[in-house]
């Protein structure tokens, strides 16, 4: 049973908190008050270390939708479809119009190569090197509308330096969207596989996780209702399901970590859902382990594991981070508010 040891917050930024980025100890926040946050983590709890604001474009509000973090760099994507790379270190920023629509994920697909992902609402998924960022290295086109969220492996370092690979040197990307499909792209070959979602259980799907590598891809989604689904890409269909019981609930963020999976929701709650596998990975079980309750909508989790313990990093937002229909409502009827937390768990 996992157990709540410690949990500390703090205000965060001004509009709602929308992403988080973790990396070595520090942890960097974006908001819809086009600034960038940087904290370093402590014992006592997250300390400011630098605040990053991000000019406008023709006067229109920025307003920044995902974050990632690797060393000392600092992605985003905003709402106007910039991407912008900062160096957190002060020495330089640089920004391109990466998308014609709101980039809705961003994420280091190879910090080391400079290789970064992007998904938008224009229905594309692109993969750029962010030092030569004139045209895309791959534009993933097959989503028919909003892409609200990408993922992928990290990449296996070389055997050594003098290695050279030609075959599948990028892993694989996972992106979900609003036209009930996730894909997944093998960006070597160009081609990719779709999975769909049952129309009875809902239109948008709105994040994932890659959960396995081997003996094949296993992924998990999180809809815009109570249902969490795991596929099986050897299957080609979902492998496992879970509702959390209430269609008030919407499933706004995932995250892999063990055993567990991490689920977010916009009502505050965090859950620990233990997932297993049957021997031949055709079925995938989904238990609810324990629940714990934040004061707004859970709009994205990190996290850093230290033997049995488990520090997890929650932005939690006034609103949700896609700035959707539905409403953050805490499970605990507190008024919402846009708070960084800090919560240590012992597994």
């Amino acid at each position: 049973m996992v157990e709540l040891i410690a949990s500390a917050q703090k205000r965060s930024h001004r509009n709602c908190i929308t992403s988080l980025g973790y990396d070595a100890g520090r942890v960097a926040s974006g908001g819809k008050d086009s600034c960038v946050l940087l904290y370093e983590c402590t014992a006592e709890g997250l300390r400011n270390h630098s605040k990053f604001p991000l000019e406008s474009v023709t006067g229109v509000r920025t307003n920044i939708i995902s974050v990632d973090l690797a060393g000392d760099r600092l992605i985003c994507g905003t709402s106007c479809g910039q991407l912008h790379i900062i160096d957190s270190r002060g020495s330089g920023s640089s920004r391109i119009l990466a998308h014609t629509s709101q980039i809705n994920c961003v994420k280091w697909l190879d910090p080391a190569r400079h290789m970064v992902c992007t998904s938008s609402s224009d229905s594309k998924v692109k993969v750029w090197d962010v030092r030569h960022t004139s045209i895309p290295v791959h534009e993933l086109i097959g989503h028919t509308s909003v892409v609200n969220c990408c993922d992928s492996f990290p990449n296996a370092p070389p055997q050594d330096e003098l290695s050279i690979n030609f075959g599948d040197y990028y892993e694989r990307v996972l992106s979900v969207a609003s036209d009930r499909t996730a894909r997944l792209w093998n960006l070597n070959s160009g081609t990719h596989l779709a999975f769909k979602v049952p129309a009875t259980i809902s239109q948008n799907v709105e994040c994932c996780s890659m959960l396995l590598k081997k003996p094949h891809y296993i992924f998990a989604v999180g809809m815009d209702s109570e249902y969490v689904l795991v596929f099986s890409v050897k299957l080609k269909k979902h492998i496992g399901s879970l509702s959390l019981g209430s269609k008030d609930i919407w499933i706004t963020c995932l995250r892999a970590c063990g055993d567990y999976l991490l689920v977010g929701t916009n009502v505050g709650k965090l859950h620990f859902v233990r997932y297993s596998f049957s021997s031949d990975y055709s079925k995938c079980t989904l238990e609810v382990e324990c629940s714990f309750d934040y004061r707004g909508s859970v709009n994205d989790i990190r996290f850093d594991v230290s033997g049995n313990e488990l520090r997890i990093y929650l932005a939690i937002g006034v609103e949700m981070r896609l700035g959707r229909w539905k409403t953050a409502v805490p499970d605990s009827g507190e008024k919402p508010q846009n708070l960084i937390n800090q919560s240590l768990f012992r597994l």
